[in-house]
């Protein structure tokens, strides 16, 4: 990013730290003279190679002491490189997941709190529910109700921070030649009594656009490239549900085939296959997908509709609320 350039996007640009299941990182949003959406992420705007990465929330939360003060602090060093007017610091579904377990108490809520409210004070907490992260990654694609009508969502999710975790859990242990398989089945078992329940099976109809992390299925660089052979198939390009299932199928028999899983971008490379195709089954025979998780929006720049842009997206256009270092969205 030229320097000029960055100069004037501090004066209007908003610091998001995305406190994901695998690990924390960061990006900076502006628009620049002419409105435009930019995202970059967050060390790279100050120059700096190495992207920013910081342990998950929840392994922090419950180390505490040290630990927790070293991750607040470095996001209030972070604050004051990028030098962004404003900033959110959200978490999504690996805190909701380890909150609903009792492995993050409120306890540990509030002494993040309190680390908030004297290293990171004009900060931003947010702890997104699964309808407000969904409502967010929609607005990041610039979905707008219609009149009298609302959105509604299926939550068929839960369960893939804890089957990659438990692939990786095996990684050290005896040899089970049939692990991969009997976790995607297992997988996509609970995931397919899911669709059936919603009593939505096979009712969606049009062209299906797959964004975020199943999206990435139609990525040859995401997660190391281990979707590179299913890209070709069916990344970015219109293609049939019969094409989609198929070529699915396909990357899971040799995913299957693999050794033990050693990280959970390797489970991933399994695990959000699976559920992509649990989710076709949502969609008639003559729908059509579309799989891409970043957009090019105007020449030479490029955007990921995540739930860090939406609610970027919804914050430049109205006044930010007033800080709240523990709210629970």
């Amino acid at each position: 990013m030229a320097a000029a350039g960055w100069a004037v996007a501090t004066q209007i640009s908003t610091l998001i730290v995305d406190c994901g299941s695998g690990l924390t990182r960061a990006a900076v949003f502006w628009r620049d003279a002419g409105n435009r959406v930019h995202a970059c992420e967050a060390s790279a705007s100050t120059g700096q190679a190495e992207p920013f990465a910081l342990p998950r929330i929840v392994d922090v939360l419950t180390e505490g002491g040290s630990a927790l003060r070293r991750w607040v602090a470095s996001i209030q060093e972070l604050v004051v490189a990028t030098g962004c007017t404003s900033t959110v610091i959200g978490a999504t579904g690996g805190l909701r997941q380890a909150e609903a377990a009792g492995r993050v108490t409120p306890r540990m809520l509030a002494s993040l709190g309190e680390l908030l409210r004297e290293l990171v004070p004009a900060a931003e907490f947010r702890s997104l529910s699964g309808e407000d992260e969904a409502r967010a990654e929609l607005g990041a694609v610039g979905w707008h109700d219609p009149p009298g009508a609302a959105a509604s969502f299926l939550s068929v999710t839960h369960g893939l921070i804890d089957a990659a975790a438990s692939l990786c859990e095996r990684a050290d242990g005896a040899a089970d030649e049939d692990a991969r398989s009997c976790a995607i089945e297992a997988f996509g078992a609970r995931l397919a009594a899911e669709v059936s329940a919603s009593g939505r099976r096979g009712q969606l109809r049009g062209t299906l656009v797959a964004i975020e992390m199943v999206g990435a299925c139609g990525s040859a660089d995401e997660y190391g490239g281990r979707f590179a052979g299913l890209a070709r198939q069916v990344g970015q390009r219109v293609v049939g549900k019969a094409a989609l299932v198929a070529a699915l199928r396909e990357h899971l028999q040799q995913w299957a085939r693999g050794g033990a899983v050693a990280s959970r971008h390797e489970a991933y490379a399994g695990l959000l296959p699976a559920e992509l195709l649990g989710l076709a089954g949502l969609a008639d025979e003559g729908a059509s997908f579309y799989l891409c998780r970043s957009f090019e929006v105007a020449p030479g720049v490029t955007l990921k509709p995540s739930w860090s842009l939406g609610v970027y997206l919804s914050r430049s256009a109205a006044p930010p609320p007033p800080p709240s270092p523990l709210e629970h969205s």
